[in-house]
């Protein structure tokens, strides 16, 4: 997926997502994902990339957006992920 590709097309980056949360449950089950701040959006919402996978893999409450934020996914082999919720540093002054 190429920046330019999300800048213009918000459907496009939606699927790119989709593609890569089935990468997370299929090739990734039994192990740990790390999700790490982010404020990037998807073109033409108000809704982060780390929002959207966020809440596709499970996540309730606030999503990983500011650049403090680290997430660590825990997909089981069963069930539902889970996700560790810790941060690294201070604020940032583009939060």
């Amino acid at each position: 997926m190429s920046r330019e590709t999300c800048l213009h097309d918000a459907e496009v980056c939606l699927i790119h997502v989709d593609e890569l949360v089935q990468e997370i449950l299929t090739e990734h089950f039994g192990e740990t994902v790390l999700f790490c701040g982010n404020m990037g959006s998807v073109f033409g919402t108000t809704t982060s990339i780390n929002d959207e996978m966020y809440r596709r893999l499970g996540g309730t409450g606030r999503a990983p957006e500011r650049y403090q934020d680290i997430y660590i996914a825990v997909v089981p082999e069963e069930g539902p992920t889970r996700f560790i919720k810790t941060e690294y540093g201070g604020p940032s002054s583009l939060d």
